[in-house]
C-alpha cells in the first residue's frame, strides 16, 4: 500500500481523518481482536491498549472551549 507502514498508514488516519486517540485506541483494538494471534498475544496486547492514555485529547478540547467562553 504505497510502501508505507501500518505506522504510518496509522499516522495518516489520525492526520487526516481527524481520529482522537480514543478512536485510534478502537482502531487498533479492532485489528488485534479479529486477528489470528494467540489469545495470550491478543490478551497482552490489549492490556497495552487499556494502558493507552486518551484522555489528553479530550482536555485540550475542553480547555479550549472554556477558554473561548471566558474571553
Amino acid at each position: 500500500m504505497h510502501d508505507v507502514w501500518i505506522d504510518g498508514n496509522m499516522q495518516k488516519v489520525y492526520t487526516y481523518c481527524g481520529f482522537n486517540k480514543a478512536q485510534m485506541v478502537r482502531l487498533a483494538r479492532n485489528g488485534v481482536e479479529m486477528s489470528w494471534a494467540p489469545e495470550d498475544v491478543k490478551r497482552s496486547i490489549l492490556e497495552e491498549l487499556d494502558a493507552v492514555d486518551t484522555t489528553e485529547c479530550q482536555q485540550s478540547v475542553t480547555k479550549f472551549a472554556l477558554d473561548a467562553v471566558s474571553s
